[in-house]
C-alpha cells in the first residue's frame, strides 16, 4: 500500500516525467537561447567592433599570434586588461570570416546557447532538481540584459569567461563529489578556470562562489577539507593578476576614447565617491533584471561631486537590507539565498574595488544573470507543487518567459545601428555626457553637422568645466571647418586643458587633420608624427600613418609617402585605402609594373574598385 500523500505522489510523478524526457527539454533550451537572437544576423558589427576588429589589423594575420604574449599586448589589440584567449577567437574569426558578419555572430549566439544548457546541468547538479534547472535555463536563454553581450562581437568576453566558469566550477563540484577529491577532475577543473580568467576577469570571482556553495551545501565535518581545496583557486587569481600586470599600454594611454576607459588612482577621492556609487549601481543591476526596459548602451556615470548624495547613501543602506535578509533567508531556503549571494558575489570584479572608469554596463550580467533567473526559478517552483497555485505558476512562467523573449526580440533590432542606440539612449538618459558626445560622433561621420553641434552643446551645458565636450566641438571644426576656428579651438583646448592635451594622440592626429586640409603640411606632419610617438603602437595608427602618407604626397616627396603608406598596411593589410594611394603614388613616378601589383591587390578586395576611391584617406585622383 502507497502511504505517500497526494502532494508527494505529485511530485514523484512529475520528477519521473522530467527524467524521461530531459533530451527534449534540452532541445527546447536550445532552440529557445539561439531563437532569441535569431534576428541579430541582419546588424552589422558595431561599438566596439569597430575599433577592435573591422579597424585592428593586428587581428587580421595569423603571424601576429605572437603578440598575445607580448608585454604591449593592451596597446596592439586595444584592451584594457589581459584577455588572450578571447584575443585568440578573433584571429581565428577573422581568418575564417573575414569580415562577414554571419560568422562573428554565429559564434556569439552558439557560446550563448551552449551556456544556457551548461546553466541547466550546473543548477540540476547543485540542486538535483530537474524542474528548477528547466526554469533557471529559459529565463537565461531569453533575458534581455544578454542582448549588449551577444549582439557586440567583441563582448563574447563575457560568454567565454561564462562558458569556462561554469565548466570550472561543474568538474569542481564533479571531483569532490566522493569523500576522497577527485584528482583527474579537480586538475581540469584548475586548467579551465584559467581559461576563464584568460577570456576576461570576471570570472575571478569563481573560488568565492565555491566558498559559498561549501557553506550553504556540504556538511560542517567535511568543510575543512573543501575549504583548503579552495585555495587554488585563489591562488591562481593571485597569480593571474601578478602576470597580467606585466602587460600595460605602450606610451601614455590618454585619447579621446580612452578617457572613458580608465579609472582614478586606488583610494583617491573619487575612487572612494565611486564605491559610494556602488549600491546604486548593484540596485540598476537588480531592476534591469527584473524589468529590463528602457536599455540603453551608455548609463549616466559622469561623477559631479567627491561628496556621497543622499540617492547613493541611501542605496547603500538598501543594499546591505538586502544583504541581511538574503543571509537570513538562509535557515528557510537555502537554495534562495545561495541564488541571491551568487549575484552578489559574481558582481564583485566590476564593483570598483579595482578603480576603473566605467562604472555600469548591462554586459557585466552575464554570470551573475545566473543567480537572478535562479531565484525566479525557485519562486515559480514553488508554486508548481501546489494544486491550487500549479496554474498559476505555469501562468507565470509563460508570461514572464515570453515577456523577456520579446523585449530581447526588440531590443536587438536597436542594434542595427549606433545612431538607433544612441538616439534612444539619450531619449532616456539626456544627462548622460558620453552618450551626447558619442552621438554627435556618428552625426559627424553621416555629416549631420547641425545634430552633432546640437549634442556637443548639450554636454557642454551639463558639463561646462569637462575637457570632453570641449575636445568634440574640435572634432567637429576639424571635420567640417571653417579649419580656422578649428585651429583656435584645438589652441585653446592646449591653453584650458594643458594636462589632457599634453599626452593625447587624438589631439594631434586631429591638429594635422586640420594643417592638411589648410594645405599647411609641413605642420600637419609634424603633428601626425607627434601623435606617432606618442603611441608607436595602436591599432589607429593605420589612419594616421596614412594621412602623414598623404600630406608627403601633396608635398611631392613620393618616397616618403611610399613609406607612410607601407607602414599603414604593415598594420592592417587588408586596407583598401593605402593601396589605392600606392595605386596613385606608383602611376605618378612612372613605376607601372607596381602600379599594376598595388592595383590588383585592390580589386582583390574589392571587386568594384576601378582605380578611385572615396573613402576617407584616399588620395584624390584629380589631384595627379
Amino acid at each position: 500500500m502507497n502511504n505517500e500523500n497526494p502532494e508527494e505522489q505529485n511530485k514523484t510523478i512529475t520528477s519521473n516525467w522530467w527524467e524521461k524526457n530531459e533530451k527534449v527539454i534540452l532541445i527546447i533550451i536550445g532552440i529557445l537561447a539561439f531563437v532569441s537572437f535569431i534576428n541579430t544576423f541582419q546588424n552589422p558589427l558595431i561599438w566596439d567592433d569597430t575599433g577592435r576588429i573591422v579597424e585592428n589589423g593586428y587581428i587580421k594575420r595569423l603571424s601576429n599570434l605572437p603578440l598575445l604574449f607580448n608585454s604591449k599586448y593592451l596597446s596592439y589589440f586595444r584592451e584594457t586588461t589581459y584577455r588572450p584567449l578571447y584575443t585568440l577567437t578573433l584571429f581565428l574569426n577573422y581568418h575564417f570570416f573575414k569580415l562577414n558578419v554571419y560568422g562573428w555572430r554565429i559564434f556569439n549566439i552558439f557560446l550563448h546557447t551552449i551556456n544556457t544548457i551548461l546553466v541547466y546541468f550546473l543548477i540540476r547538479y547543485i540542486l538535483k532538481d530537474r524542474i528548477t534547472s528547466f526554469i533557471t535555463a529559459i529565463i537565461f536563454a531569453v533575458h534581455p540584459v544578454h542582448t549588449e553581450a551577444v549582439n557586440v562581437a567583441v563582448y563574447r568576453t563575457e560568454l567565454l569567461a561564462c562558458l569556462f566558469f561554469i565548466g570550472s566550477f561543474f568538474l569542481y563540484l564533479k571531483s569532490i563529489k566522493s569523500k576522497k577529491i577527485g584528482k583527474g577532475f579537480y586538475l581540469l577543473s584548475l586548467f579551465v578556470f584559467v581559461l576563464a580568467l584568460a577570456s576576461k576577469e570576471m570570472a575571478a570571482s569563481l573560488p568565492f562562489i565555491i566558498i559559498l556553495y561549501i557553506f550553504f551545501f556540504s556538511s560542517r565535518k567535511g568543510r575543512k577539507k573543501l575549504f583548503v581545496s579552495a585555495l587554488p583557486f585563489f591562488v591562481i587569481v593571485i597569480l593571474w593578476i601578478i602576470i597580467s600586470h606585466g602587460f600595460k599600454l605602450q606610451g601614455p594611454f590618454t585619447s579621446k576614447e580612452e578617457a572613458y576607459y580608465y579609472g582614478s588612482p586606488f583610494f583617491s577621492k573619487l575612487h572612494l565617491k565611486v564605491l559610494f556609487y556602488t549600491g546604486h549601481s548593484i540596485l540598476r543591476y537588480i531592476w534591469v533584471c527584473l524589468l529590463p526596459l528602457n536599455l540603453v548602451l551608455v548609463y549616466p556615470q559622469e561623477i559631479k561631486s567627491c561628496t556621497p548624495t543622499p540617492t547613493e547613501i541611501f542605496s547603500l543602506l538598501v543594499l546591505i537590507a538586502i544583504l541581511i535578509y538574503a543571509f537570513k533567508m538562509e535557515k528557510f531556503s537555502k537554495e534562495a539565498s545561495f541564488s541571491i549571494f551568487y549575484f552578489f558575489i559574481c558582481l564583485l570584479p566590476v564593483l570598483q574595488i579595482i578603480p576603473f572608469s566605467i562604472i555600469y554596463a548591462e554586459r557585466w550580467l552575464y554570470i551573475p544573470s545566473v543567480g537572478f533567473c535562479l531565484f525566479i526559478a525557485i519562486l515559480l517552483k514553488g508554486l508548481f507543487f501546489n494544486r491550487n497555485l500549479k496554474k498559476i505558476g505555469i501562468f507565470l512562467l509563460i508570461l514572464i518567459s515570453c515577456f523577456y523573449f520579446f523585449v530581447t526580440i526588440a531590443r536587438n533590432r536597436e542594434w542595427k545601428d549606433e545612431v538607433t542606440l544612441l538616439e534612444k539612449n539619450v531619449s532616456i538618459y539626456p544627462q548622460s555626457m558620453y552618450a551626447q558626445l558619442f552621438l554627435a560622433d556618428r552625426y559627424i561621420e553621416k555629416k549631420d553637422y547641425g545634430k552633432a553641434l546640437h549634442h556637443i552643446s548639450v554636454a557642454h551645458e551639463m558639463y561646462p568645466n569637462s575637457f570632453e565636450p570641449y575636445f568634440w566641438l574640435g572634432e567637429y571644426y576639424a571635420t567640417k571647418g571653417p579649419y580656422d576656428v578649428a585651429i583656435k579651438t584645438f589652441s585653446n583646448l592646449l591653453r584650458d586643458f594643458p594636462k589632457e592635451c599634453k599626452n593625447n594622440q587624438d589631439f594631434y592626429s586631429y591638429l594635422g587633420m586640420i594643417y592638411a586640409r589648410e594645405k599647411l603640411y609641413d605642420e600637419a606632419i609634424s603633428n601626425y608624427r607627434k601623435a606617432l610617438t606618442l603611441r608607436p603602437i595602436r591599432p589607429y595608427n593605420r589612419d594616421i600613418y596614412n594621412s602623414l602618407g598623404n600630406a608627403y604626397f601633396h608635398k611631392d616627396e613620393f618616397y616618403k609617402a611610399i613609406e607612410s603608406y607601407e607602414s599603414s598596411l604593415n598594420i592592417d593589410p587588408d586596407w583598401i585605402v593605402p593601396y589605392h594611394n600606392l595605386t596613385i603614388v606608383y602611376k605618378k613616378i612612372g613605376k607601372l609594373k607596381t602600379f599594376a601589383g598595388y592595383f590588383a591587390k585592390a580589386v582583390s578586395l574589392d571587386s568594384a574598385y576601378k582605380g578611385s576611391l572615396k573613402d576617407s584617406g584616399a588620395v584624390d585622383t584629380h589631384q595627379e
